[in-house]
């Protein structure tokens, strides 16, 4: 599996470097520990190139919705310490995302963060969460997801939302 790091001071290279489509136009900003996607400008269709383990290194503490929507080979994401916030369908449709590591500090995961994520099979959400958006993981089919105790499959994912 090919492991690709993000680090703070090269991450448009490495955009422009794995082929995903928008990056012509990639209005980027890595600032102040924040990657920041302009809406309509995402790291998006990178199925032919980006693949693995993506690793975001922990001076990265805020990331843009759908920053990475349509990477459809990332298998595992490892987010960073002090993240706080997963966004807004950031990881909208990355079919082949098997695993995510959700960092203690993140207290909100938004609407439709792992909206299609399909191959999605087990995750952890610390107890430091105090909200999950609504279809948050609508389209994760194959999910068991463990929170504050309790396991949520698919078929029961509506409670979560409520939990």
């Amino acid at each position: 599996m090919k492991r690709i790091i993000l680090m703070l001071a090269t991450i448009i290279a490495i955009s422009v470097a794995v082929g995903c489509s928008n990056v012509n136009n990639f209005d980027k900003l890595v600032d102040d520990g924040m990657i920041t996607v302009q809406l309509g400008n995402t790291i998006t269709d990178c199925s032919e190139t980006l693949s693995g383990e993506l690793v975001i290194p922990n001076s990265i503490n805020k990331i843009s919705p759908c920053a990475f929507q349509l990477c459809t080979r990332i298998q595992k994401v490892v987010l960073p310490t002090g993240l706080e916030t997963i966004s807004n369908m950031i990881f909208l449709n990355c079919t082949s995302l098997e695993s995510v590591s959700i960092p203690h500090t993140v207290t909100s995961i938004q609407e439709g963060a792992f909206y299609g994520c399909s191959n999605l099979k087990t995750l952890h959400i610390p107890d430091s969460v105090t909200r999950i958006g609504n279809i948050a993981f609508d389209g994760c089919v194959n999910i068991s997801i463990t929170y504050k105790g309790k396991t949520y499959t698919y078929a029961n994912i509506d409670d979560l939302y409520e939990a």
